[in-house]
């Protein structure tokens, strides 16, 4: 799996499932590797009940630009407006920072920035992609401050775009998460 955010990675419980264990972070390769063509050589699983990474507080944006990306597989009965990555405590319009996020009620990805008093969301339907949960996912979000200019990108295609100028800061002191806030994701999500 190459993060690439950092090398403090930690998780937040102990794992007794078999896997490879790097810097204290366990890969888990829970899928048929005879039936899935692997994205990279390990994917983090996510049991939707407690599991999660985090990254301490890093990777403030201050008012600069930023983006994030990661590829992810959905399952079926995972909870309602988790975090893919993010740096937010949930997906509200205006909330402080930012986040992609996965919500498996309407099997929709969202990405999101706030100032805690203003903010950008754009969302898209999987389905709308021609990809369906248990399905390997590529999600990116930019956000250009100086047009203020919002995109979702899934499997390589811009989906959704919004314009919001004159963002303040996106710093907060939230943890970075792969896999949590306020909602914990179920499936595997690697390359973040």
């Amino acid at each position: 799996m190459a993060l690439g955010l950092g090398s403090t990675l930690s998780t937040t419980r102990n794992v007794s499932t078999p896997g490879i264990v790097t810097a204290g972070l366990v890969l888990k390769q829970n899928y048929d590797t005879g039936a899935v063509v692997p994205i990279s050589d390990g994917a983090a699983f996510f049991d939707g009940s407690d599991d999660y990474i985090t990254m301490g507080d890093n990777a403030d944006m201050g008012t600069g630009d930023v983006s994030a990306s990661c590829w992810f597989r959905p399952l079926t009965s995972a909870v309602h407006g988790a975090t893919l990555v993010g740096k937010q405590e949930n997906y509200n319009v205006n909330a402080l920072g930012y986040g992609l996020y996965y919500r498996h009620s309407t099997a929709t990805v969202w990405w999101n920035i706030g100032d805690s008093s203003s903010g950008a969301r754009v969302n898209e339907a999987i389905a709308d992609i021609g990809s369906s949960e248990e399905q390997w996912i590529h999600a990116a979000g930019t956000y250009i401050q100086s047009t203020g200019v919002i995109k979702l990108y899934l499997n390589g295609v811009e989906v959704a775009t919004a314009t919001q100028s004159g963002l303040g800061t996106l710093n907060n002191a939230l943890d970075l998460r792969i896999g949590y806030s306020n909602a914990y994701y179920k499936g595997n999500i690697c390359n973040v």
